[in-house]
């Protein structure tokens, strides 16, 4: 058996390292008036002509810089403005030849809406924002649109303002004559279940970390709907659609065959949503079963099931304890036993991603809750311990990956999900599943965008440190960019 796990941690290494042998494709290296430290969020939109946008702010001033689809840089701006504490990004969204960003204080009841037209010229007007006594639940930038959704208190109402122009339009989506229960199996309302979670957001294609995926309620945006799930309870994933742009709304959901499991003491249970196929997980520390639904018809396509007795070679990656991006520094768990035991003592995750005609499923339980974006685990002590020698630095294979300078705050959520992927500890291992019937297949899961990131940022500019990064998807692929040394820099993964 541990000859098996070392055969699949040597072939993993090796594919990694085969995929970063040669240097990624910068499409765009150019000089620019910025320097680091002079702005404080970054974010990066694409438009309706398939022009790329990076924009860098602060209190008194917005950077932007405007590519082309052959990554030409068309235009480099600085815009003076007065924004005070009205200052922190929090979405846009297109209206023709204009991009409107809006900035809120940190009540998020006053907004400026930063309005830059084709012409260069720009508008700054501000509005209030009147929630009433609700709860923001969510900020949601999805298809150049931008929206919040709240939980209005003690209450099962939740509303979504769909933001225009300096204003907004209301959607009540009333769900008052549900039945919502809670973990104790109470009676509760809407809002109880949600006011104090965490919740997460993700979006198809893009790769999360267990400790995002393993949050109990997740948020999907879709192009005119968004869907929650409830996995807050043990026996059952509630699913609720909302309409972005009417009152229309659906609520449904998946039973979760608690029946089947032997001890209660320790029975986890998650869900996570992928290309319109629910994959829900359940376990104790005697087994573990996977079940893919059909999202549509609610109907089971297939089951997958781990038991403490089973060997390891159902998995298509060694189980690691330890970061995402897979390093020499993780520990590799030897026995299904273990792996099990380690899922049910805390919060079980699933999540998915299709890549080379596969479906790379990721499961694994949380470990270390740390700062998405520095890394840092909560109690403040430092994940990352950095060596003397550069030699025993964070390596894959031999091959230094990432570790983070200066980080500036992005609304975008791959920024996040990439440094909580990088940076948060969990343990976790990858099957590989047929996308059409779900049958297990055998083979090594490949590696993903934010590994290749990880490693590039490791090796290529592992002296520098970066200042406002990005990471978008482009066309059928993504694009990395980040400022050094005033040149700001688009690497194509």
């Amino acid at each position: 058996m541990i000859q098996k796990t070392f055969l699949l941690l040597i072939t993993v290494f090796t594919v990694l390292a085969s995929s970063v042998t040669h240097a990624q494709p910068v499409l765009n290296a150019t000089k620019t008036n910025f320097h680091a430290g002079e702005f404080t969020e970054t974010f990066s939109m694409t438009d309706h002509e398939n022009n790329i946008h990076i924009f860098l702010t602060s209190s008194n001033k917005i950077g932007h810089l405007m590519y082309d689809s052959s990554f030409n840089l068309l235009k480099e701006n600085r815009y003076e403005v007065t924004l005070g504490e009205v200052n922190l990004v929090q979405g846009y969204y297109f209206n023709q030849d204009k991009i409107n960003i809006y900035f809120s204080n940190n009540k998020l009841n006053k907004f400026h809406l930063f309005t830059l037209e084709h012409d260069e010229k720009f508008e700054l007007s501000n509005f209030e924002f009147e929630k009433g006594k609700e709860v923001v639940i969510q900020k949601i930038n999805a298809h150049n649109n931008f929206y919040i959704l709240t939980s209005v208190k003690k209450s099962s109402i939740l509303k979504i303002y769909n933001f225009k122009n300096s204003g907004y339009d209301t959607f009540f989506h009333d769900f008052s004559e549900e039945t919502f229960l809670s973990q104790k199996n109470e009676k509760t309302t809407l809002w109880n279940i949600l006011k104090r979670k965490s919740i997460e957001v993700f979006e198809d294609d893009i790769p999360t970390s267990i400790v995002l995926s393993a949050e109990p309620i997740k948020i999907y945006p879709g192009l005119d709907e968004v869907t929650i799930t409830l996995n807050h309870r043990k026996n059952l994933t509630r699913i609720i659609t909302l309409n972005l742009t009417s009152q229309k709304n659906e609520i449904d959901y998946l039973l979760i065959p608690e029946h089947r499991i032997e001890n209660k003491e320790y029975h986890k249970s998650n869900s996570f949503i992928y290309n319109n196929v629910i994959y829900q997980i359940l376990c104790d520390n005697h087994q573990l079963i996977i079940q893919f639904f059909d999202r549509k018809e609610k109907k089971l396509i297939n089951e997958f099931h781990l038991d403490e007795n089973d060997n390891l070679y159902s998995q298509n990656t060694p189980i690691f304890e330890g970061t995402a991006v897979v390093s020499v520094d993780n520990e590799v768990i030897h026995d299904t036993k273990t792996f099990l035991k380690k899922l049910s003592s805390t919060k079980v995750a699933i999540a998915a991603l299709e890549k080379n005609g596969s479906i790379i499923t990721t499961v694994g339980a949380n470990g270390i809750r740390t700062n998405n974006f520095t890394g840092v685990p909560m109690k403040d002590k430092p994940f990352f311990e950095m060596k003397g020698d550069p030699l025993f630095e964070e390596t894959i294979g031999g091959i230094p990956i990432a570790t983070f300078g200066p980080i500036n705050i992005s609304i975008t959520p791959i920024i996040g999900s990439f440094y909580s992927y990088s940076k948060s500890k969990s343990v976790y291992t990858r099957y590989l599943f047929n996308p059409t019937n779900f049958e297990h297949k055998k083979g090594y899961a490949v590696i993903n965008v934010f590994d290749l990131i990880a490693v590039y940022k490791g090796r290529e500019i592992k002296d520098i440190a970066p200042s406002y990064e990005n990471i978008f998807k482009y066309n059928d692929h993504f694009i990395y960019g980040y400022l050094t040394d005033q040149e700001y820099r688009l690497v194509k993964f």
